[in-house]
This record gives C-alpha cells, sequence and structure tokens, in this order.
C-alpha cells in the first residue's frame, strides 16, 4: 500500500490535518481518507500509514469517522504491536492510546 511510503504518508497526513483544521470544512478528503484506510486496516497497522490515523484521532470533528472501527480491531491492533515486541511502530501505539481514550 503507498500510504506507507516515507513522503506520501506525510503529504496524506498533513492534508488530512489540514482538512480537520479548516473552520466549516465538509471533511471530503478526511472522510474519504478514513473509508480508505479502515478499508485497508490490515496493511495500515504495518506501516507508517498509522500516522494518518493518529492524525484523523487527534481531532473531534475526524475522531468519529475511525473511532467505533479502531475499537472493533483492538485485537487485531494489539496483535500487530505485539508481534513487533510493541518497539518499532510508534504510530500504532499512539493509536492504540487514542483509541482507549474517552
Amino acid at each position: 500500500m503507498l500510504f506507507g511510503h516515507p513522503d506520501l504518508h506525510r503529504v496524506l497526513k498533513d492534508m488530512t490535518k489540514q482538512d480537520a483544521e479548516m473552520e466549516n470544512s465538509p471533511l471530503d478528503f478526511a472522510t474519504q481518507m478514513a473509508a480508505i484506510l479502515i478499508k485497508n486496516l490490515e496493511d495500515c497497522l504495518n506501516s507508517r500509514a498509522s500516522w494518518i490515523l493518529v492524525e484523523l484521532l487527534e481531532h473531534d470533528n475526524t475522531r468519529k469517522l475511525v473511532v467505533d472501527d479502531l475499537k472493533k480491531n483492538l485485537p487485531k491492533i494489539k496483535s500487530v504491536l505485539a508481534a513487533s515486541g510493541n518497539k518499532g511502530n510508534k504510530g500504532l501505539e499512539i493509536v492504540l492510546e487514542k483509541v482507549n481514550k474517552k
């Protein structure tokens, strides 16, 4: 999945952030990004694309786009982290923190 590419994930993360922070944004970009990430969740969990999920979780207006699906997939998230020895995927660690946060 290209979303995990070092440069591309950063651009997509920044575009997601811009959409979330824009006043009165219809969140078209963030909504599409969230749908694509959730559809390809396993690939995202194993790549830098997890940082795009972090960005979505950091804003109240975009958090709702992914949080329920991520909660349903907590066992998968924990499994991916455990397989890496809980190291090397700081983005995924933050995703887990933010999903567990009320």
